[in-house]
């Protein structure tokens, strides 16, 4: 099958190199200059690190860290490093085209395939390329909420994303009044670098986001060592109760008691945990901040913020740390001569499929273990099973359909489930896991991924997924 992947981040890397060992025949679109997506210089805001220890980070079947302590942490420049090296590693250059974006999929419903319109930025040239398949591994469009009173503000509103190191200096030299909005892991990054500038600035949240304890799971940067097995035992277990509906709620409250998880901040629910990661002297740095304000912003004038609280607060820049998604509004989709648009999407498929695009699959929305390569390597699982299924949009659309009919949330259209406060994620995503990984893996896979990353601190694919893609290797 001749297929087209969007991005070559670590999942594009991943996903590309696992489908070409199933004899696929694939090509990779990516609009910077070389791999990384993400932790590409041009991409990581300023201060990036990763969530996560080293063993987490790596490739299936590719050590590239052996002079790390691979129970530390990187930064971004690291990883980028790491993505090159597995890339050149895996002769995947070859299949990839640089400063190329993918502007538009069309769906051609008599051929059941896809023509994507590619544009080389670097020759501001546009080319039509036929393909059975297209996978989106993107997860970096930026959500930048909209607020009464903005088109009269004079100062700057970024996303985080884009706050790069010459962005950072020129506010802090020019002493701007910054205002930081937003209580995920993001957020506390431009918080911890603001804060050790010791710049002053304003942070409004709704409520801090609940962190999984990187010392207690897996390095204590206290003493320097390994977290005890008595602290691994118990975060697994802990986190074993959170993925459960109906103790979701009380358990996160019991183990932000207990130090497995921890709240540098004021938090009333269960739903803001999503698997962000702070180690000790991150939620130290964060936690001792008074600048907090727990509101919401009502409107923007034109050098000052308003909040529902009724506070008004002097802004020069606005920072967004408000999360990502998927869909890109520069892509566009057709379904023959017919545009798909975003806002007319009910539901997808898996959080993967929009139904009248078959051939179309988005890997960003939902993650299937921790993020990284290895949550790609058992997110191809999916994709081949998928593959081989072969639904039709009126298949996608029944079993859709039912799904609306019968979950209550608030999950419709294409929005990811990560920034969504309407149920527990991570309950949310185990609970999919299985639905989109039945027949591949068992509660025992599930189990041993989860054992050997929290107690054995090991990086291996749920043994489910590993048995079934290498069923689909060519020898």
């Amino acid at each position: 099958m001749k297929i087209a992947i969007i991005g070559a981040g670590w999942a594009g890397l991943q996903i590309g190199q696992v489908l070409i060992e199933c004899g696929h025949n694939v090509s990779i679109f990516e609009g910077l200059d070389d791999v990384g997506g993400t932790w590409h210089p041009q991409m990581a805001y300023y201060g990036l690190t990763v969530h996560a220890p080293i063993f987490l980070c790596q490739f299936h079947d590719f050590d590239n860290w052996g002079h790390h302590n691979k129970l530390k942490k990187l930064d971004a420049i690291d990883i980028f490093e790491n993505c090159k090296a597995y890339a050149k590693a895996k002769g995947l250059y070859k299949h990839i085209k640089f400063n190329t974006t993918v502007t538009q999929v069309k769906y051609n419903t008599n051929l059941n395939n896809c023509l994507i319109t590619t544009l080389d930025t670097f020759n501001d040239k546009s080319d039509d390329i036929e393909f059975d398949f297209v996978i989106s591994t993107h997860f970096n469009a930026p959500r930048i909420p909209k607020f009464p009173g903005q088109e009269n503000f004079k100062g700057k509103i970024y996303h985080s994303n884009d706050i790069k190191e010459s962005v950072f200096n020129n506010f802090v030299n020019k002493k701007s009044n910054v205002v930081l909005l937003g209580g995920s892991k993001s957020a506390t990054d431009m918080g911890c670098i603001l804060s050790k500038r010791n710049y002053e600035f304003k942070w409004v949240l709704k409520n801090m986001y609940s962190f999984i304890c990187f010392d207690r799971m897996f390095y204590n940067y206290k003493n320097g060592k390994k977290a005890s097995i008595f602290a691994r035992y118990l975060s697994m277990f802990m986190m074993y109760l959170v993925s459960l509906k109906g103790l979701c709620e009380p358990a996160i409250f019991a183990s932000r008691l207990l130090g497995v998880l921890c709240c540098p901040g004021k938090n009333s629910s269960a739903n803001t945990f999503h698997l962000g990661i702070l180690d000790s002297n991150q939620f130290k740095t964060v936690d001792i901040l008074d600048n907090k304000i727990y509101s919401e912003i009502s409107s923007i004038g034109e050098r000052t913020i308003t909040l529902t609280n009724g506070q008004e607060i002097d802004c020069d820049v606005l920072i967004c740390a408000t999360g990502c998604e998927t869909f890109s509004k520069n892509l566009k989709i057709y379904r023959d001569e017919v545009q798909i648009k975003q806002e007319n999407i009910e539901r997808l498929y898996e959080h993967s499929v929009i139904p009248e695009i078959p051939a179309l699959y988005f890997t960003g929305n939902m993650t299937l273990s921790y993020n990284g390569p290895i949550n790609a390597y058992n997110r191809v699982a999916c994709i081949l099973k998928y593959i081989e299924e072969g639904l039709s949009t009126e298949q996608l659309k029944t079993i859709v359909n039912k799904e609306i009919k019968s979950i209550k949330d608030s999950r419709k259209g294409v929005s990811s489930p990560l920034f969504d406060p309407s149920c527990p994620y991570w309950v949310y995503v185990n609970a999919e896991t299985f639905k989109m990984m039945k027949g591949i893996i068992t509660f025992k896979d599930w189990f041993m991924f989860f054992y050997r990353s929290l107690i054995k601190h090991e990086s291996y694919p749920y043994d489910g997924a590993e048995k079934f893609i290498n069923a689909r290797r060519k020898k």
